[in-house]
């Protein structure tokens, strides 16, 4: 593909997220694993929940199979009594029993330990407010990326704090600075980012199309594009006969077909537009 295709592809992809209304946008992060699973376990209290959040999130990773079926429906089978009194320990101990049965079992239960037991864990997420949280979002992440000893970039650094924008979120906490943080690069993302330009540049390619999506709609974030991508990444892996039903199927039920329309569309090989 030249490089003039490339770029009109890219206005195009601009102007089908652009043309994604906020309702629908609301769908999309309600339909996401992580959005269900703070509804299960909100009840505890922001900084508790939040806490949950950011430690179950470090450990997407290396799954035995997709995380919407064979991992985050299971946490709550394994957390303690959200009825009762909670503290981190009991978190702590509740959570060792899933990771054990997790593939990457030492390390997981490692990184779970070094996260749960450390200041930002016990007394920065679990004592502070929503908007205390918001406010030093960029912080956090910076933070947590040294708690676990890894570069800021990292895909589950980036998850775990998509987990913790998820729990703001459901806190009605909706102003906050995402700016400079990257999309968390997973399988579906770098797969449906060749599938649309052949582009393997993924963090450079999201941001770009973030920073022109925003010259107009300014509350898009990093995390709403993720999302979206996570969810339609799957379907166009299906056979063929199958593939465009499925996909056209996403967007009808979002109430945006001819979103789902024009996606379509970009996303066929050499197309010409």
């Amino acid at each position: 593909m030249s490089e003039n295709e490339n770029n009109l592809k890219k206005e195009r992809l601009i102007k089908i997220l652009s043309d994604i209304p906020d309702e629908a946008w609301e769908e999309i992060l309600r339909k996401e694993p992580e959005w269900k699973f703070i509804e299960q376990i909100y009840k505890i209290g922001f900084g508790p929940s939040s806490v949950i959040m950011v430690a179950t999130g470090l450990n997407n990773y290396g799954l035995k199979g997709r995380a919407e079926e064979f991992y985050w429906p299971e946490i709550p089978n394994y957390l303690p009594d959200l009825n009762t009194t909670i503290n981190i320990d009991k978190i702590y101990n509740s959570l060792i029993p899933l990771y054990e049965n997790e593939r990457f079992h030492k390390a997981k239960l490692k990184r779970l330990k070094k996260f749960l037991h450390s200041d930002l864990a016990s007394n920065t997420l679990w004592k502070s407010t929503p908007n205390e949280v918001s406010s030093k979002f960029k912080d956090i992440w910076k933070k947590l990326a040294g708690v676990m000893g890894q570069k800021e970039d990292k895909k589950t650094i980036v998850f775990a704090m998509k987990c913790l924008w998820v729990s703001l979120l459901k806190a009605d906490e909706y102003v906050f600075d995402l700016k400079g943080i990257p999309i968390p690069v997973d399988s579906r993302v770098s797969e449906f980012t060749e599938k649309l330009t052949g582009n393997k540049n993924y963090i450079d390619f999201w941001s770009d199309i973030l920073n022109e999506l925003q010259e107009t709609r300014k509350n898009i974030t990093i995390f709403h594009l993720d999302s979206l991508i996570w969810q339609i990444s799957p379907l166009i892996k299906e056979k063929q006969e199958e593939k465009r039903i499925k996909f056209l199927k996403y967007f009808e039920d979002l109430k945006i077909p001819d979103i789902g329309e024009k996606f379509w569309t970009l996303l066929q090989p050499n197309k010409i537009f």
